[in-house]
């Protein structure tokens, strides 16, 4: 075989299958992994009335439909479904114990999201700005920089913010520090979240099948080479 016929034959054969041994090994979709179990470790306060607005209860998945993809939120004033502080609070903190070590690749907030049509909008509660750090000891704390999160529509189809390639490697708390809220409406001094949610990032593993048809379409190219 000619060296120039034998350069059109690599380029005419090694490249298509190599371009399908790509599209084996990169998979489709590639949906990053809700951190499971993830724990409160520390809030600036918490409402200890009726109905229940603790801080647990924004990692508990109260509230949320699932029937939606992502998740809706309800937007009812009901036990369990949304966290805020106590009366008159100039800020509100947060953190959050991922119970494990993480490479954390995103992560979606659904903001305070009640609307009572007697009563009015409370959406205003909801977190504004803050500073996120995130530590994997609880001791020595990374900051991520400031974040605005938008506030709630509150309907039951708010599906939240998806904040994504983070980055945050080698984590186990996150910090969410001196937030304010969106102050309009009936905001009463307290600041809240109704649910967050914290992905790992996203690993493609190459399939051994792509890897085996690469190899051997080497082989018989270098065969093919052998006998020009």
């Amino acid at each position: 075989m000619h060296r120039t016929s034998y350069a059109s034959h690599l380029r005419t054969t090694l490249l298509p299958l190599t371009l399908a041994a790509v599209a084996v090994a990169a998979p489709a979709s590639a949906h990053a992994a809700a951190i499971g179990g993830v724990t409160i470790k520390s809030v600036s306060s918490e409402w200890n009335g009726e109905p229940d607005l603790r801080a647990v209860n924004v990692v508990n998945g109260g509230g949320l439909d699932s029937a939606l993809d992502p998740p809706g939120h309800a937007a009812t004033y009901t036990a369990g479904y949304h966290w805020e502080t106590m009366y008159y609070q100039s800020s509100a903190s947060i953190t959050f114990d991922l119970e494990g070590t993480y490479d954390v690749g995103s992560f979606r907030v659904w903001n305070f999201n009640l609307s009572i049509y007697s009563t009015g909008d409370y959406t205003g509660r909801g977190m504004k700005d803050l500073e996120i750090l995130t530590s994997a000891d609880g001791s020595s704390w990374t900051s991520r920089g400031a974040f605005q999160f938008a506030p709630a529509d509150g309907t039951a189809t708010y599906t939240g913010q998806l904040f994504e390639n983070l980055g945050w490697d080698g984590v186990r708390y996150v910090w969410f520090k001196d937030a304010v809220s969106w102050g309009d409406g009936d905001v009463g001094g307290h600041i809240g979240l109704s649910e967050v949610r914290f992905y790992e990032a996203p690993v493609a593993t190459p399939l051994p099948g792509a890897l085996v048809l690469l190899a051997s379409s080497l082989v018989g190219l270098v065969g093919v080479g052998r006998r020009a």
